[in-house]
């Protein structure tokens, strides 16, 4: 069994062979410089070469970049309303719980100092 050293070095190496589009022979190259059973580099040969056409990358759509980009912009409040609204639940409650709170407070304040003025 070879070490996981030389393993991580031949997978590294067949990778960029892989996507430099290098030959079967290049890789077979590659493959015998390192210390590994050839039973096992097939093997992994095998699954890299497969994942490696498996997984293509894809540029997207222009179309699809553009509503992407607003969906991710817009979703941005700075309003105090929009900051409220990304706090969660409990905190959403609270300050709410706080702001009618301060508000019968300060009309209660304002409503006895009218009392006041009338009676005097």
């Amino acid at each position: 069994m070879a070490n996981d050293f030389d393993m991580e070095q031949l997978l590294s190496a067949m990778n960029d062979a892989l996507v430099a589009e290098a030959s079967q022979d290049d890789i077979r190259a590659i493959a015998n410089a390192y210390d590994v059973p050839s039973e096992e580099v097939d093997s992994l040969f095998h699954v890299v070469s497969r994942l490696h056409n498996t997984l293509v990358q894809i540029k997207p759509d222009g179309t699809f970049s553009q509503r992407l980009r607003g969906e991710l912009l817009s979703s941005y409040d700075p309003s105090l309303v929009g900051r409220i609204r990304r706090l969660p639940a409990r905190v959403q409650i609270a300050a709410i719980l706080v702001f009618f709170g301060g508000f019968l407070f300060f009309s209660r304040f304002r409503t006895d100092a009218e009392v006041k003025e009338v009676t005097a």
